[in-house]
């Protein structure tokens, strides 16, 4: 399957990684898409240096969701971004144009939008 859009995922975890990724959160939302036919891809970008760390972690929680790492902010820069953004939750579509963002973990009228758009129903 082709999906048309992706959702990418930016944390910038200089303290708890655990914290700031919210694997377990984002476990349920990828299970529900799944539950749902909901075809998408999720990416993930951690600004940091915690390769070790964020590979126990995700062992541990049999998170299975790549995450790409960096350590100079790039992609904050380079989307001209606030340079203080602890996290950064976007739907990009087939072109990799961003078409929402909002964090979808803590409202759930976000996340009903996200599954809306990626679906192609809104």
């Amino acid at each position: 399957m082709n999906s048309k859009s992706k959702i990418f995922v930016y944390a910038d975890s200089l303290s708890c990684v655990e914290c700031d990724m919210k694997f377990e959160e984002w476990k349920l939302k990828i299970r529900e898409l799944k539950i749902r036919n909901i075809d998408t891809k999720i990416f993930f970008l951690l600004n940091s240096n915690y390769y070790q760390i964020v590979k126990q972690i995700m062992d541990r929680e049999l998170f299975d969701i790549p995450i790409f790492f960096e350590s100079d902010k790039y992609f904050i820069k380079a989307n001209n971004l606030p340079l203080n953004i602890k996290r950064s939750t976007l739907v990009l579509d087939n072109d990799n144009k961003i078409v929402l963002i909002g964090d979808p973990l803590y409202s759930d009228n976000m996340w009903e939008l996200y599954k809306k758009t990626i679906s192609g129903s809104e």
